[in-house]
């Protein structure tokens, strides 16, 4: 139970991200019948959220206090930075189907009259 003990923490301190994506995918579930274009994405946005806070936690409250015990910090470095790459275009990703959510299915403004 105390190997995963940091991951709980990181969890934790992560919690309003964590529970702004399952009320995120909860609400898509409630909008599905109505818009269900943009349900999906914000659906496929907050489960790419939480798989990144999830996988942050296992990074950072598990590999990150393992790797530095068994392993030089060189080898350490360059995974961080690999995730930190990977988990930053994710975010950039869910961002992005986020933006779509909120335009898809409006109509185009008719044209001002003079």
């Amino acid at each position: 139970m105390e190997g995963i003990a940091p991951i709980y923490a990181w969890i934790f301190g992560n919690s309003p991200m964590f529970i702004a994506a399952v009320v995120g995918m909860g609400l898509s579930a409630v909008l599905w019948p109505t818009a269900r274009t943009a349900a999906l994405l914000i659906l496929l946005a907050c489960a790419l959220q939480l798989l990144i806070t999830l996988a942050n936690a296992a990074v950072y409250g598990w590999y990150l206090p393992h790797a530095t015990t068994q392993g030089t910090m060189a080898g350490v470095r360059g995974v961080l930075m690999i995730w930190s790459v990977a988990a930053s275009l994710l975010h950039a990703i869910a961002f992005g189907l986020l933006i779509w959510a909120a335009f898809v299915g409006r109509r185009q403004a008719p044209a001002a009259s003079r």
